[in-house]
């Protein structure tokens, strides 16, 4: 109960047709990868050019935690799901944006900040009301699971409270970490502080929906007290790889530094994953 069930439902759909079930996982995580990487470029590239894309498609790709998008876990489909909203929501694709917002919240729980930002950004821009009716219908997925909670448990938060079992560190650990230069802590500080930091800068360059979208998933993993994971659910917000990578399509020589401290920290941490560390 843990754990939103569009993902654990994809790999049983597959394991139906005889497929095993961790080859399932694998698989549609990393398709849902590929297509988030093919999807997040031409984005890219049509707001801004070609040259903003490959930066931001290189962020996505050699970022460490992009390792977590190639095995069982929902990082590929989450970040394929939230960039298909909001795309299709800046497209002024309503009934797109809400039916991908509804699977996105169906995945994960960071996923509903989908909402808020599609009304913020619907009553900044003044549009249509279809736009308002998409940031509410992108919740079905996360009231349905609260639904079958309620049924199946006899409570609707179930997938929140049963969290609270796990050992999270505070945010006091987390700056001793930080400033004890403990590798963890400060990709966790640099990702949530720097990203926002980030996000602040740029905020006339990116969209009204990027900014709010990421500043709203921030605010809610900042608040979220689930702290263990937390750079991982940071690589989840698309903002944020599309904000560095618009720094590094201006800095490309800061750009092939960066990628070669990524592509190091992406081998020790696949070599510390394979061997269960």
């Amino acid at each position: 109960m843990a754990f939103h069930p569009l993902f654990p439902l994809l790999m049983r759909g597959l394991a139906t047709l005889g497929m095993p079930v961790e080859v399932a996982g694998v698989l549609i995580n990393s398709f849902a990868f590929l297509g988030a990487l093919v999807l997040v470029y031409f984005w890219v590239e049509e707001r801004y050019d070609a040259g903003a894309a490959k930066w931001t498609n290189a962020v996505l790709a050699w970022c460490p935690f992009s390792l977590f998008c190639t095995v069982i876990y929902t990082e590929g489909l989450f970040l394929f799901l939230t960039a298909s909203a909001l795309r299709a929501f800046e497209r002024g694709e309503y009934i797109w944006a809400a039916f991908w917002g509804a699977l996105t919240t169906a995945t994960r729980g960071p996923g509903v900040a989908l909402i808020p930002t599609f009304l913020l950004t619907a009553w900044r821009e003044k549009r249509p009301p279809l736009a308002y009716a998409a940031g509410f219908a992108s919740a079905i997925g996360f009231f349905s699971f609260s639904l079958y909670c309620a049924i199946r448990f006899g409570d609707a938060l179930a997938c929140v409270h049963v969290q609270k079992a796990w050992v999270q560190p505070t945010w006091l650990e987390i700056f001793k970490d930080f400033f004890s230069f403990r590798l963890q802590a400060v990709s966790k500080v640099a990702m949530i502080f720097g990203g926002g930091y980030l996000l602040w800068y740029l905020r006339k360059r990116l969209s009204i929906t990027v900014v709010c979208f990421g500043f709203c998933s921030l605010a809610l993993l900042i608040n979220s007290g689930a702290l263990q994971l937390l750079h991982r659910y940071a690589y989840g917000i698309v903002s944020l790889s599309i904000e560095l990578g618009l720094v590094l399509s201006s800095h490309p020589r800061w750009g092939y530094a960066v990628m070669t401290l990524f592509a190091i920290f992406l081998l020790y941490m696949a070599v510390k994953f394979a061997a269960g560390a």
